[in-house]
């Protein structure tokens, strides 16, 4: 890739995008649904306990900056009730960046965030008002 080629602005940042709008590319209709039982505190534990082997998938995706990435954590915050459900908050569509879009809570990482997991509950709670006493860490995943 040349580092003479033009960024190409992000979605968020062009006017009037609306990523509800967006085209589907494809829906995963022929994997096997996951059973209720794989979904509980237990069954989540257990397979972050011993995770499989983790291959990143190798793309060619076009050049962001010359800037290094910043570092930053998500929390994937499973609700567990009858049915285990994500909470996938919608983004205030005035933010500068990722505006409007649906996203696990997250973000970069704070000076005084002691590692991935802190940045990750710091945001939660900025972004969704999530409260520490009702968190349960079960595992992280590869960066």
């Amino acid at each position: 890739m040349s580092s003479n080629a033009p960024l190409v602005p992000a979605l968020s940042k062009l006017p009037n995008f609306d990523p509800r709008t967006a085209a589907v590319a494809a829906i995963d209709a022929h994997l096997p649904r996951l059973r209720l039982d794989a979904l509980t505190p237990q069954a989540l534990r257990a397979k972050f306990a011993a995770p499989p082997q983790w291959q990143p998938e190798v793309t060619v995706e076009r050049p962001w900056s010359a800037q290094p990435l910043a570092r930053a954590s998500v929390l994937v915050p499973i609700v567990c009730r009858e049915r285990p459900t994500v909470n996938l908050p919608e983004r205030t569509t005035h933010l500068s960046t990722h505006s409007g879009q649906v996203a696990f809570p997250g973000g970069k990482r704070d000076d005084s965030d002691t590692d991935a997991v802190h940045t990750a509950l710091r945001e939660a709670h900025e972004e969704i008002g999530l409260e520490l006493r009702f968190v349960d860490v079960i595992g992280e995943m590869p960066t």
